[in-house]
C-alpha cells in the first residue's frame, strides 16, 4: 500500500524505513535502524507544508503517526524520504 526510496546516499542510508501500514486510522513506520535524533514528519494539507504529529517507540523502531495521507515526507537536516500512499480508504477520523 505505501512506496518509498529504500535508497538514499545522504546520512540515514539505505532501508532506512523496513515497513509501513496503517489500520485506516493511524500510520505505523518501522525503521531498520535509528542514526541519530528523531525524524520530523511533514505533508502538504490544503496546500500548506504541515508538521505531522507523530510518536517513536524506540523499543519497537516504530513511529506512530496520527492519521493517514496520501503522501508525506520523513526528513532530518538535509535528507529526506518521500512516501506516497496507493489509495485513499479510511475508518474516518480519530
Amino acid at each position: 500500500r505505501y512506496t518509498w526510496n529504500r535508497f538514499n546516499k545522504l546520512f540515514i542510508g539505505n532501508n532506512f524505513i523496513s515497513d509501513i501500514y496503517d489500520d485506516s486510522r493511524f500510520t505505523y513506520i518501522r525503521v531498520s535502524k535509528q542514526k541519530k535524533g528523531l525524524m520530523m514528519l511533514e505533508a502538504s494539507l490544503e496546500g500548506q507544508t504541515e508538521i505531522i504529529e507523530a510518536k517513536y517507540d524506540s523499543t519497537n523502531r516504530m513511529y506512530t503517526v496520527a492519521g493517514i495521507f496520501p503522501e508525506f515526507t520523513m526528513k532530518y537536516g538535509s535528507s529526506k524520504i518521500k512516501i506516497k500512499r496507493a489509495d485513499s480508504t479510511t475508518a474516518g477520523e480519530y
